[in-house]
């Protein structure tokens, strides 16, 4: 039986008012480092496989309108 291949990580990291979030492009629950000093104008997190996220994921990050 042939091994199964491994697939490289895809990771992608967007930065937004101080804070770092990630994951995977293959499926990653979002992480999120850092705090969040400045506001955070853009922020999009479209198509990149986020599985689940913390409750606090967005927390201290000003407004939402």
């Amino acid at each position: 039986m042939a091994p199964t291949p491994v697939r490289a990580a895809r990771p992608w990291s967007e930065t937004c008012g101080g804070c770092v979030f990630s994951g995977d492009y293959d499926g990653a629950p979002l992480a999120r480092t850092g705090s969040c000093a400045t506001d955070c104008t853009s922020l999009s997190l479209y198509e990149k496989g986020i599985t689940s996220c913390a409750d606090d994921a967005f927390s201290d990050m000003g407004a939402l309108e």
